[in-house]
């Protein structure tokens, strides 16, 4: 993920630059927020585009990384305008209709990191703010209602609420990304249950940063790396969304570090696969119908490959070598250069153990080992002198975003998160 600042390159219309959001009103349209460009696209229901708003700013209208994005029943669309620190409202057609939130942290609906936002069938507004750990509630004009939860590790408790999102019955699900569940609770904010817990198994998770509920009440749960998931109304598992179990790639039906997901009134389920700059589309039971990124993209038809002929080759005729002439002089000089010589290579594309999505920094610490930098899984592998997997861990805290290592001569390994704007430092053991 690139750092909140980094500079974008404006594309046409209909195509991206970081998709990080995405919506679907009553009438089917999409709506995407297009992180990047510093706008919102709107697209029909077939992923052609219909029109846009929004510009880099702060004024009325204008954004500064947008993230999330919903729509409500009156069809009126809400922005987390992140850079801002605040929420934009709009109406159907686009034009700016009124904006709420004030920079800060803590109680009283203060955003200083808005991120995820929903808003239910009462037209109630819902914002996640993993910087302060609370999702902030607010009545139809804007006006504040009352926060959930808090930071901690129990129920009710987050740690980067990233994701929110309001089931048919008025229950609110948030993605608690640094605790590896989802939470749900009732209309009035009381705790009820949660599901999820941290690996890579069905029905487990990592960093759960989006959440939508489907018309029929199914959950479906976007996790940073490269995976959605389905689940039941009661949190058990259904099934998975997209080609395989972890789906990572840039193919279809495949997703490369995605930060949003949606439901439509029909049921279909929306992935910004923002790495990939696009958008795909699941038919309900999760299987692939379509993708756009400024051109429609449906599977393509079954293709019938003959056989090739057989190829008869013909054995060279022999190479007759004549030893070179002796050398009457001086010795030639060496020539000026060198040799490389591959010792040994590992890893594959994927999110296993020694596997990697965007291998970056790499050190070699004592006795040989190496610890890479695998920065779209969020993590750090330490591999023993031959490249065999040691093990696997992540930052401390909130998530970061892992850039270069380096060992110090006492075996300690630093890591600069440039996310965060922070290093730190681990005391590291592999044993054989």
């Amino acid at each position: 993920m690139l750092p909140a600042h980094a500079a974008s390159v404006p594309l046409d219309t209909g195509e991206f630059s970081k998709p990080h959001g995405v919506a679907v009103g009553p009438d089917g349209r999409i709506f995407v927020a297009d992180r990047g460009n510093h706008r919102v696209q709107a697209f029909h229901p077939n992923g052609t585009f219909a029109f846009q708003f929004g510009s880099e700013g702060k004024g009325a209208g204008e954004f500064l990384h947008p993230y999330g994005i919903a729509v409500g029943p009156d069809g009126r669309i809400f922005v987390a305008d992140r850079g801002n620190h605040r929420v934009q409202a709009f109406h159907p057609n686009g034009t700016f209709a009124f904006q709420f939130g004030s920079e800060g942290k803590g109680a009283g609906g203060r955003l200083f990191d808005p991120y995820g936002i929903a808003v239910g069938p009462d037209g109630r507004i819902f914002v996640a703010d993993p910087a302060s750990d609370y999702v902030h509630v607010f009545h139809p004009n804007g006006t504040f209602a009352f926060q959930l939860g808090s930071a901690g590790r129990g129920p009710g408790e987050f740690s980067d609420p990233e994701g929110v999102a309001i089931g048919p019955d008025g229950r609110i699900f948030v993605a608690d990304a640094v605790r590896d569940r989802v939470q749900v609770f009732y209309p009035n904010g009381a705790f009820t249950f949660m599901f999820g817990s941290y690996g890579r198994g069905v029905g487990e998770m990592i960093e759960p940063n989006s959440v939508a509920v489907g018309p029929d009440g199914r959950i479906i749960v976007g996790e940073r790396p490269c995976r959605v998931q389905a689940f039941h109304p009661n949190g058990t598992f259904a099934f998975m969304v997209g080609l395989h179990m972890e789906s990572c790639g840039q193919g279809a039906g495949e997703f490369s570090s995605l930060y949003g997901v949606a439901a439509g009134p029909d049921g279909r389920i929306f992935v910004a696969d923002t790495r990939n700059e696009r958008v795909q589309v699941f038919h309900p039971n999760g299987t692939f119908a379509f993708m756009f990124d400024g051109v429609v993209v449906e599977p393509p038809p079954p293709v019938v490959v003959e056989p090739p002929p057989p190829v008869v080759v013909e054995p060279p005729p022999p190479v007759v070598v004549e030893p070179p002439p002796p050398v009457v002089g001086p010795a030639p000089r060496p020539p000026i250069g060198g040799n490389a010589v591959l010792d040994f290579e590992f890893g594959t594309i994927g999110s296993g153990p020694g596997q990697f999505m965007v291998p970056h920094g790499i050190a070699f610490g004592p006795n040989g080992i190496i610890a890479v930098a695998d920065i779209l899984n969020n993590r750090i592998q330490v591999f023993h002198s031959n490249g065999t997997f040691a093990f696997e861990f992540e930052l401390h805290g909130h998530p970061g975003y892992i850039s270069y290592l380096a060992f110090s001569p006492d075996g300690r390994l630093a890591v600069s998160d440039i996310k965060n704007h922070r290093v730190q430092v681990f005391h590291i053991e592999v044993w054989r």
